[in-house]
C-alpha cells in the first residue's frame, strides 16, 4: 500500500519538510533551507505551485508518470495526486513551493488540469521575476501576523504570479499549435515534391 501524504492544510507539507510555518491559509517554501529532506506522494485538498530549477525524476502526476525539464513550474488542485512516494532516501532541491487553502483564492486556469498541461517551463526571466516576487511575499509574512490587509497583499502578489504562469501556459499553447501546423505542412511539401518529381511509369495497359 502507497504511503501517501494528506495535505488538506498548506502547512501540513510545510511541517513535513521541515519549514516554518507563517500564515495558516498559505505556506511559502525555499526548498534551498530546507534540504534534504523526504520524498512525498502527495493528496492534495489545496492549491499549489512547485516552482523548481530541477525537479526529481520520475514523478507521479495524476495516473502518470513524468519527467519534468528545467526551470519549471507544476500546478497542482485540490483532489490530485502528485510527487514520490517515500523511499527512504533524501533529496535536495533548488527552487520554492507556493501552497494555498481554497478558501484564500480559488483560480479556475487551465494549467490546473493534468489533462491540459504537465508542466510550465519558465524563460530566465520569468524565473527571476517569479522568484523575486515570492522573496517578497514572504517577506510580508515573516514581518507581518495575519490579518484582512496581509491577506489582501499576498492574493495579489499571488494572482499577479498566476498572471506569469498563464502567460507562460499560453505561450506554450501557441508553440504546439505552431509545431503541428509547420509538421502538417511539411509532410504535404513532401508529398508534393514526391509526385512532381517521381519517374512516370510507361503504359503497359497495352500490352
Amino acid at each position: 500500500m502507497k504511503k501517501i501524504l494528506n495535505v488538506d492544510n498548506p502547512n501540513v507539507y510545510a511541517e513535513y519538510v521541515g519549514a516554518p510555518v507563517l500564515h495558516p491559509q498559505l505556506a511559502l517554501i525555499s526548498y534551498d533551507e530546507v534540504s534534504p529532506f523526504r520524498h512525498s506522494l502527495n493528496n492534495y485538498g489545496v492549491y499549489g505551485l512547485f516552482i523548481q530549477q530541477q525537479f526529481p525524476k520520475y514523478l507521479s502526476y495524476g495516473t502518470k508518470s513524468i519527467i519534468v525539464g528545467d526551470r519549471s513550474i507544476i500546478a497542482v488542485a485540490p483532489g490530485q495526486i502528485g510527487g514520490a512516494e517515500d523511499n527512504g532516501t533524501s533529496i535536495y532541491i533548488n527552487g520554492w513551493a507556493l501552497l494555498w487553502s481554497p478558501e484564500l483564492l480559488r483560480p479556475d486556469h487551465q494549467f490546473f488540469s493534468y489533462f491540459e498541461t504537465d508542466w510550465l517551463r519558465m524563460e530566465p526571466q520569468e524565473w527571476e521575476r517569479i522568484t523575486s516576487l515570492l522573496a517578497i511575499m514572504r517577506k510580508e509574512m515573516q514581518e507581518n501576523e495575519d490579518s484582512p490587509a496581509l491577506r489582501h497583499i499576498l492574493t495579489s502578489y499571488l494572482q499577479l504570479i498566476l498572471d506569469y504562469c498563464q502567460r507562460i501556459y499560453l505561450r506554450q499553447l501557441t508553440q504546439k499549435e505552431s509545431g503541428e501546423s509547420d509538421i502538417l505542412k511539411r509532410f504535404h511539401h513532401l508529398l508534393i515534391d514526391y509526385f512532381e518529381n517521381s519517374p512516370i511509369l510507361p503504359d503497359t495497359s497495352a500490352t
